[in-house]
């Protein structure tokens, strides 16, 4: 009788850590589980935080991207010091572009600004889309010549470019300014608007300085 409780209870502990195991690998998967839906959840995080950063027609910043990196940027120059220029841009013509061609041609035309912007920039350099006609560029650690001669590529390219998206000529016009020793954001982008202000007042298809 001792052997068949002892044979019994070896099936019992035996049958015990089978459902142990299983109850184990049961909780291995759901855990594994639970660690795939949070880096899910992470990166649909992630993708709402771009997206709520970037331009839907140009795939550049947007506004609010603009106004975080400027206030860091100006905050850094004023600590660290270096050069950092920005740049204000529109393209010339493009209200009659939406109003003759549609305005599917119009955002065709800014796209293509766009790319042309990010050819002639470099990857630490931010292009931001600020209004419906009006882009900033943040070109860092660059100083007055560098910054005339980016502007100016984009500006050629962009004319040469521009009548193969529209089937019509499309120019733009530009003003950059430097970071100066005491600027914020407000003085600094108040400097590059009036230098804006004199390429368009010019005729546009040009780059002016403040």
């Amino acid at each position: 009788m001792n052997e068949d409780k002892a044979g019994g209870d070896s099936a019992d502990i035996e049958h015990l850590s089978k459902a142990v195991v299983r109850l184990s690998n049961e909780l291995a998967a759901v855990r594994q589980e639970l660690a795939e839906a949070k880096r899910e959840l992470r990166s649909r995080d992630d993708q709402v935080r771009v997206m709520n950063l970037v331009d839907r027609i140009t795939g550049l910043g947007n506004p609010r991207a603009f106004e975080h990196a400027l206030d860091a940027e100006v905050h850094r120059a004023g600590r660290y010091g270096g050069p950092m220029c920005l740049v204000l841009a529109a393209i010339d013509g493009l209200e009659g572009i939406a109003s003759h061609l549609g305005q599917e041609q119009a955002d065709d035309v800014l796209r293509c600004f766009a790319r042309v912007v990010g050819n002639e920039t470099r990857k630490s350099d931010l292009a931001c889309r600020v209004g419906d006609n009006r882009f900033m560029l943040m070109l860092t650690h660059t100083p007055t010549e560098m910054a005339a001669g980016i502007t100016e590529r984009i500006r050629r390219a962009f004319a040469a470019a521009a009548p193969g998206i529209a089937a019509t000529s499309a120019t733009a016009s530009f003003g950059h300014a430097d970071w100066r020793e005491g600027d914020d954001a407000p003085s600094l982008v108040q400097r590059v608007e009036k230098a804006f202000g004199s390429a368009r007042a010019a005729g546009g298809d040009r780059v002016e300085s403040a």
